[in-house]
């Protein structure tokens, strides 16, 4: 068996890394429209974090406010009295 040559090598590799892609759902043969899709899934993982941490805010503001409201009235019902 004769030793691979460089270009037997760059094709060989290409083979892969193409069947790999499509394996993964992904098709290489336009590079820059498949480089959008991953940045629309950065910015779609991005906007999902910030809306993840909002909403733990808001949930963590709404007890706050319940727990000041519940001791309000307790407050109010002790100086009633």
């Amino acid at each position: 068996m004769e030793p691979l040559t460089r270009e037997d090598l760059r094709e060989l590799i290409k083979e892969t890394v193409d069947e790999t892609l499509v394996r993964l759902g992904v098709a290489s043969d336009d590079p820059l429209d498949m480089q959008r899709d991953f940045q629309f899934l950065r910015e779609f993982r991005v906007s999902t974090e910030k809306i993840k941490s909002k909403g733990i805010l808001a949930a963590i503001g709404i007890i706050v406010a319940a727990l000041l409201g519940v001791a309000w009235v307790g407050f109010t019902h002790l100086l009633g009295r």
